[in-house]
Formats: structure tokens, sequence, C-alpha cells
């Protein structure tokens, strides 16, 4: 029988959308499914603990199982160890995880059509003697942490402070602090984790940038297929506000219309060409933009890891293409290596 692991970056229960992948699994393809962690690898690693599905059930049981043939890597993070290296022994991983947001950015930025869309320069510790400018503000990324759980921007209000940007259950949160103290903060926290930093011309106080966010993936012909692209706006008052891109587009002056349709028309053969190149092979992408009211658009995260409850909860239409997909690849990849699977 074919069967298919979602491996996850921590560990905890399969949550609603990996239940509705467990069920398409078994119903139209007669497919079992597994779900663990990293950490849910036992000092042998053909065989771990985790989760496995029970169909006649419709539950998840908690066990020991053999290593699947096939893995399929999920969660909007990247972890900062080598995943690839504890799975010597599983002869299919779908989606490999792509490197660090810094090691990317250094590599696109080689590519002088792609160079002018990248916003980060370097890591913030290479950086302090020159950020927060008396215009614009800093955007800070972290090079692992999930994306929008990380990113914050820092505006210098006045001589002695700083007013901090940042997205918080799905709304904008701002906080005034001094300068001494954000100081500090941000020696703290570049302690834990790498951040990149840029300068942006923007004061997101009044005007916070919207976030694009648009998932791709390969068809059987290892075509890219564009299965979403969003719009994600935030404010202090309201929940997000999101639009599918052709809606928001139309909300925009015509001439502004035109600026962004063209650059997205030109960037996205551009960055797929390129990924496609550099770290083939892959499967599945989702990119994340921002976009000024002006109409600049910045690329700041590139992952092989989409936020796949996000597109399902705003584009549910998808949901049954998009696991077929990733079903059909699997199949693919056990197929030509004439792969099956045995709970030991």
């Amino acid at each position: 029988m074919k069967a298919i692991g979602i491996l996850m970056f921590d560990r905890k229960m399969p949550g609603q959308w990996i239940d509705d992948f467990a069920k398409f699994a078994a119903e139209h393809h007669a497919m079992k499914m597994y779900s663990f962690s990293v950490m849910d690898m036992k000092k042998t690693p053909e065989k771990v603990n985790g989760y496995y599905f029970r169909p006649d059930k419709n539950i998840w049981e908690k066990g020991p199982f053999f290593l699947p043939p096939a893995l399929y890597l999920t969660g909007n993070g990247r972890s900062p160890y080598p995943v690839i290296s504890k799975l010597n022994n599983c002869p299919a991983l779908l989606n490999p995880p792509l490197p660090d947001r810094l090691t990317m950015y250094n590599i696109l930025k080689t590519n002088r059509h792609i160079a002018p869309y990248l916003l980060i320069s370097e890591p913030v510790h290479n950086n302090k003697k020159q950020f927060l400018p008396s215009t614009g503000s800093i955007l800070f990324i972290p090079a692992y942490a999930p994306l929008l759980k990380g990113l914050f921007f820092a505006t210098k209000e006045k001589v002695s402070s700083v007013t901090i940007t940042t997205i918080k259950k799905e709304k904008l949160l701002q906080k005034n602090v001094p300068y001494g103290k954000f100081r500090n903060w941000l020696e703290r926290i570049t302690m834990q984790e790498p951040y990149l930093s840029c300068h942006i011309d923007i004061n997101p106080v009044d005007e916070f940038p919207a976030l694009l966010r648009s998932l791709w993936q390969k068809n059987s012909e290892a075509q890219w297929i564009e299965r979403a692209t969003t719009i994600v706006e935030h404010t202090t008052s309201t929940e997000m506000h999101v639009l599918p891109f052709p809606k928001w587009l139309e909300t925009k002056p015509v001439q502004l219309q035109a600026h962004i349709q063209n650059e997205w028309n030109e960037l996205m053969p551009l960055l797929l060409k390129v990924i496609d190149t550099i770290f083939s092979p892959v499967f599945e992408l989702e990119f994340t933009f921002l976009i000024t009211q002006k109409g600049a658009i910045w690329i700041v995260d590139i992952s092989a890891q989409p936020d796949v409850p996000f597109y399902f909860r705003e584009h549910a239409e998808i949901k049954n293409q998009y696991l077929s997909s990733v079903i059909s690849q699997c199949l693919t990849l056990l197929n030509l290596k004439g792969e099956g699977y045995h709970d030991g």
C-alpha cells in the first residue's frame, strides 16, 4: 500500500487541514497517512513515534511506525538545523526546504533582473551603527522564524524614541519605546536568532504596506501553476482585510493598476525560473511580497513550505485541486522508486 508522512517542524497533533488531507488520501487514493515531527524520530531513524490516521474511525492514533517512503514537509518556519540530514533513509521528500532567508537573498541578489526587487541588505549585527535614519523606517526580518511572527518595522519618531510596528493576531500593534530600551531589546532578540535589516522609505505608522501572498505548484508536466494570489492589508483598528489580487487591483487608479500588473507579470516568470535552476527539484512555493501605496513590489520571503491553512481558509475552492497535486507528486516519486509500505 502507498503511504505518505506529514513531517512537521514542531511536535503537535495534526491540524484541520492535515485531517482533510488524510481523509482525501484515504477516500480517493487508498493511501495511508502518518504525521510526526523530527523530534519524534528515535535513535534508529527508520522508526518514528507519531500519529497515524484511522479512516475507519476518522481519528488519529499515536504510536510507533516505520518511516513512510514519501514525506511532505509542512510548517511556515525554517529550521536552523538541516532537516534533510535526519532523513537519509527516506527515499522521497516531496518539498525539500529552501535555505534560510539570508542565504536566499544573497543568492537572488546576484541576478541583475531580480536584485531591484530585494529590500534586504545585510544582517543586523553588521548594521548597528547606521540604522534608524531620520526619514523612513528600518524593516527587520528573522532568518528562520515564521515571517509574520518575526517581521517588524522600527521608525524614529523623535530624537529619543522609536515606534515598533508588528503584526499580532492579524492586527497591527504599535508601541513607542525609548531609543535606549529599543537598542537593548534588539540586542537580545538578535542573540537568539539572526535578523536581516534594510531601510524602506515609508512610515508604517501611516502607511503599512500590503502583503501579497502567492501559492504556486507544479502540474504533472512540471509546469508552474498559480493556485492563489491574495492581498492582505493590516490596520491597528480591525482584523486583516483579505482580497484576491485581481479584485484588490481594481480598487487602484488605472495607471497604478497597470504598473503593478506589469511588474508582477515580469517578476514571477523570472523568480520561478531562477529558483528552478538553482534549487531543483522544487514542487511548490509560497511567495510573500510587500506592496507600497506607490506600487513598489519588494520580495520578503520565498518558502517551499506554504502556509496551507491560510490558503484553505481564504481560497476554499482550491483545496481538492491542491491536495490532488500533492498526492500525484507523491505517487510519481513512489512509482519511480517502486516503493510500497508496510507497518512492520
